[in-house]
This record gives structure tokens, C-alpha cells and sequence, in this order.
């Protein structure tokens, strides 16, 4: 049985040669950097080390070593088999040699390109045809934000007059007005999903400086366009993805900071340096879509003048950036 407490909440150890950005076994970090750990806790990259070479693993023929087995073993065993196997051309025997600053020392060893990388023949075939779908692999893993599904239902329709929407409780009245342009009140819904394998950030990625969360747009002509519910952009969160990973728990991100995570309720305020009893608006943040999972169903209530285009615009930092046109 493991003794490897993240070991055991994952439910596998991992494979031999395999080595996370954290010392497990000791339960603390490294007393070194690596550019994974830097690339993860200061951008939120998903990140991982891949080694190409390991001759154990490798070389087919090459004998069994313990797992336990010393360098030297294994930098025996390694030459015995590049002599049978290459006629020792890879390791140049020691010789005496001057140098002119250094003095007298010798040269030889291992040749530089060979001493940690996969040997000419059919150990570098088999290695490279790994990688490359191994690679691709890790692509396919990546977050993909798209619009499922976007739809405009026209619920008011004025011929040669304008409405006014009054909300009561969750029901919209919509009455007709004075004579003007021509008015629509459409319900506009976005079905936003992440259909990638991983999460649109990492546990705490949202929350980093220079990152944010998932966002979406609704997009027309400012002049012929009026938001009666909804903002005109909304925050998705993070979105999950679709592959189950062993020891987490699905459920909703929970971010450290975020300040797009405000929602600023409608008041007045004082501003500074004004004249006593000149009062503005505070500006009310966007609206917060607070759905688990990796779909999201967002909503607007908008009043548009004339039949001007609207377009719903998705973007994440992780999934890429949709864009969609809706009729009406």
C-alpha cells in the first residue's frame, strides 16, 4: 500500500520517472525551481514536464535493472550494451590531454549528443512515434468554449409606436407609448458549453493577476439597443471540464480574488469635490452566471430600435474566443 497521501486521494502512483512540480513523498516542495512551477503558480499554465529518454524503459533488449539500482550499475550496463549494440562509438575511451590554461587532465566519456538522448536507429523511431501522439494527446485535452445553442424570441413587436418594459416580481408588462420609431423587445438565450477535456483555469487560475474569468457579449448598435435584463456582458466563472479526474470533486471553482466577481447594487453616492447635493449613480457591475458544470444558460431582456444585427461573443483565456449571429 502507498504511504503517498496525494497518491492515494488521486487513486494511482505515478509512473516511474514521472515527477510533479511537488516532492510528494516528503510532502514539501523542491529546494529548486523548475519552469512548470513558475509557469503554474504565476500564470496558472496547465503544466508538465515530459522526459524523452529513458534507456530502462526505451531500449528493448536492454537488460532488467532494479528500481533501486545505483547510477554506476546503470552507467555500466549502458556502456556494456552501446558496445555490443553500436561498437562503442558513443563513448570515447579516456586520454591524457594539456591544456594550455588548465594543465594536464584527460578527455573522453560520453559524447554530448548521445549521453541523454534516444540512440540512432530504432530507439529514436520508437521514441519520436510516442511523443508526437502523446503531444497531440495533451492538445486534445485542452479547454474549448463554444455556443451551443442561441436563440431571439421577439415578444413585442410596435408598428409605428414605441414600448416601455415594467418589470413586476419576475413578469415583464410591455406597454405601447407615444408614436416614434419602430420597437422589438426580444428574449435573447446563449447556451455557452466548455467541451474540452480540462477546466477553463486551474483551481486557483481565475484569482492570479493578468488573469480572469469566462465572460460573455451581447452585441449591437449602442444607439438602437437597450438592456432591460441582463448586462451586456455577463461572468461565466470557470467553467469545468468534461473529463472526470480521479480525487477531485466536481463543483464550482472557488476563487481567492476576483474583481470582476463584484456586484455593485444601484445607489447614490457622493463624489468628491462636487457641490454638496449633486448626486451621481454608482455604475452597476455585470451580471454573474452562478451555474456548476461546464455549461452555462445566459439570458438578456433587450429593447432594439429598427432590426439591428446581434451577436453573442464568448471568451476565455483557456477555451479561445466564439462569436454567433442571431436572427430575429
Amino acid at each position: 500500500t502507498s504511504k503517498n497521501k496525494y497518491a492515494i486521494q488521486r487513486g494511482y502512483e505515478l509512473p516511474r520517472g514521472w515527477r510533479v512540480s511537488y516532492n510528494e513523498e516528503k510532502d514539501r516542495r523542491y529546494a529548486y525551481g523548475m519552469a512548470t512551477d513558475w509557469a503554474y503558480l504565476q500564470y496558472g499554465l496547465y503544466s508538465i514536464t515530459t522526459e524523452l529518454w529513458n534507456p530502462v524503459k526505451d531500449l528493448k533488449d536492454f537488460p532488467k535493472i532494479k528500481d533501486t539500482a545505483s547510477r554506476l550499475e546503470l552507467e555500466r550496463a549502458l556502456l556494456k550494451y552501446q558496445d555490443e549494440k553500436y561498437g562503442g562509438k558513443y563513448f570515447l575511451p579516456w586520454k591524457k590531454f594539456r591544456h594550455p590554461e588548465l594543465g594536464e587532465g584527460e578527455i573522453g566519456g560520453w559524447l554530448p549528443g548521445y549521453r541523454n538522448n534516444a540512440w540512432p536507429g530504432e530507439p529514436l523511431r520508437e521514441v519520436c512515434e510516442k511523443h508526437w501522439q502523446f503531444e497531440l494527446y495533451r492538445a486534445t485535452l485542452l479547454p474549448h468554449v463554444v455556443i451551443t445553442k442561441a436563440t431571439a424570441k421577439v415578444l413585442y413587436s410596435g408598428s409605428g409606436g414605441t414600448a416601455q418594459a415594467e418589470k413586476k416580481n419576475d413578469t415583464f408588462t410591455i406597454k405601447k407609448t407615444s408614436a416614434g420609431s419602430k420597437v422589438k423587445i426580444i428574449e435573447v438565450t446563449a447556451v455557452i458549453e466548455n467541451q474540452g477535456k480540462l477546466a477553463t483555469h486551474v483551481a486557483r487560475g481565475a484569482s492570479l493577476a493578468g488573469n480572469r474569468e469566462d465572460a460573455v457579449w451581447l452585441i449591437g448598435d449602442r444607439d438602437k439597443i437597450r438592456f432591460l435584463q441582463g448586462t451586456p456582458f455577463q461572468i461565466l466563472g470557470v467553467l469545468e471540464g468534461t473529463m472526470k479526474i480521479p480525487g477531485y470533486q466536481a463543483g464550482r471553482v472557488s476563487l481567492e480574488r476576483s474583481t470582476t466577481s463584484r456586484r455593485f447594487s444601484r445607489r447614490f453616492m457622493m463624489r468628491p469635490g462636487y457641490p454638496m447635493g449633486m448626486m451621481f449613480f454608482r455604475r452597476r457591475g455585470p451580471d454573474r452566471v452562478d451555474q456548476p458544470g461546464p455549461r452555462r444558460t445566459v439570458k438578456w431582456l433587450v429593447a432594439v430600435e429598427g432590426n439591428p444585427p446581434l451577436k453573442i461573443v464568448v471568451t476565455s483565456q483557456k477555451g479561445g474566443t466564439y462569436v454567433k449571429t442571431i436572427t430575429y
